[in-house]
């Protein structure tokens, strides 16, 4: 290289440093200018073209620097990367064969020209290249960690796992690797080693947005909600300005409610609450970022509902339903909201229902339980009796109608005046039934 045009080079590499790049490009446009015959400076121009993403300014630059030196192994990688990074994938496919042809042993423009086969569909070929890369790759940490990221671009999860498993005892200390690795674990169902990386890659906040919603499917279905909370604060501290991965989060944390709630059951309930609650607080994230997005509204008026928070809820719907006057599911949904909320019987035995499961000694004692959307008579049917022999029946006649098929509650509240009041879901039969138990302690009921 000329003194003169080394001295210009180094001017402008000190200006790129400085992080003037608009600088480094004049006193680089002027090398080229003043040396046309020289292609260091004109690939450096295509560089920097590239760094300020003048992306057609730059490849033009790279040709130039391809014709001036066509036996140079780095002018074809750079044109190649630049064909490829822009989707011209089969102009970058000749590059990278023009840069084996020059270099074989270069296991870059190997993978380079095995990416470019499998976005041009020739995956035979793409297979060839990385087998041949896979046979001279020796020990070397960056070569196997392309290895693996291209086969688990390819959905081959069990050849990346290989690949990333080399490349992470090569450099144990990579979070990179162990981030790939995890993924292509799931995708290969060794369950037990995604889950030993789990903890350790959500701590090194992974740059995969699945990576949150994986971990999260990780989690038994069962499992207590504060170790998805560990997930979403995670996802909080590198995903805050994507609020795809929150809504995909906030869709599994609806979908593990729904699953873990059992109607007879009082811890059931608390879980699913604390389902909901992440849900919300992850949607929220979501609307954070982009408020009007009208998916995270919906998203969240489905969460309020499910929580039982029906102003809330009919709030958002009455948002969604004033941004397009013109989609008539938001006032639908809407008008069956308030419907629901206006619902004075349907709340009542849903009241009633949750009552009697917190007071045993009211409920059904052959362990049945009852349903609140079961069909339940609310207006309570009432027995009054002649007389009661004994008081001692009166404990033995509730135990007899709390176990009889349909009735949900049963009590005597006086024995002196005594009046059976019992909440039933069966039929007329259920009466006689009721009837009958009573016969069998000699008492009628008028």
């Amino acid at each position: 290289m000329p003194p003169a045009l080394q001295r210009l080079h180094n001017n402008a590499r000190d200006f790129e440093k400085k992080g003037n790049l608009k600088r480094a490009i004049e006193i680089e446009r002027e090398a080229t200018r003043r040396f046309p015959a020289q292609y260091i400076p004109q690939a450096y121009l295509a560089y920097l073209y590239w760094r300020v993403q003048e992306t057609d300014r730059a490849i033009l630059e790279a040709r130039k620097a391809v014709r001036l030196a066509a036996g140079d192994f780095r002018s074809h990688m750079n044109l190649a990367s630049m064909l490829h990074a822009t989707g011209e994938v089969k102009e970058a496919i000749k590059e990278y064969e023009q840069a084996l042809a020059i270099d074989q042993s270069q296991s870059s423009a190997r993978l380079g020209l095995a990416q470019a086969l499998a976005i041009d569909g020739r995956l035979r070929e793409c297979l060839e290249q990385l087998t041949k890369v896979e046979s001279k790759a020796s020990d070397d940490f960056g070569t196997w960690l392309r290895l693996g990221e291209t086969y688990l671009a390819l959905d081959r999860h069990g050849k990346a796992q290989g690949c990333l498993e080399r490349a992470l005892r090569k450099e144990p200390s990579s979070e990179r690797a162990a981030e790939l690795l995890l993924l292509s674990a799931l995708g290969a169902r060794d369950y037990k080693l995604a889950s030993s990386l789990q903890e350790r890659v959500l701590r090194a906040s992974p740059t995969h947005q699945c990576v949150y919603a994986e971990c999260l499917r990780l989690l038994p279905e069962n499992d207590a909600p504060k170790n998805a909370s560990f997930v979403l604060d995670c996802a909080g501290k590198s995903m805050a300005s994507r609020p795809d991965v929150f809504f995909d989060l906030s869709r599994i944390f609806l979908e593990r409610a729904l699953l873990s709630y059992d109607h007879a059951s009082t811890d059931s309930k608390a879980r699913k609450d604390r389902w909901l609650q992440l849900a919300e607080s992850s949607i929220k994230r979501a609307l954070d970022v982009v408020p009007g997005d009208q998916r995270y509204r919906w998203i969240m008026a489905g969460v309020l509902y499910s929580q039982g928070r029906f102003d809330d809820a009919s709030q958002e719907l009455s948002r969604l339903a004033k941004a397009d006057h013109g989609n008539f599911l938001a006032p639908y949904c809407l008008a069956r909201v308030r419907s629901y909320r206006n619902d004075v019987a349907r709340q009542a035995k849903m009241a009633l229902t949750s009552f009697i499961r917190r007071r045993p000694d009211l409920a059904r004692t052959d362990g049945e339980t009852t349903r609140s959307d079961d069909e339940l008579f609310l207006t309570c049917a009432r027995f009054s009796f002649a007389k009661l022999k004994c008081c001692c029946h009166v404990p033995v006649l509730e135990h007899k109608w709390r176990k009889t098929p349909g009735v949900v509650y049963a009590r005597i509240p006086n024995v002196n005046a005594p009046t059976g009041v019992v909440l039933y879901t069966g039929s007329e039969k259920t009466i006689s039934n009721l009837e009958k138990a009573a016969a069998g302690l000699a008492e009628r009921m008028t």
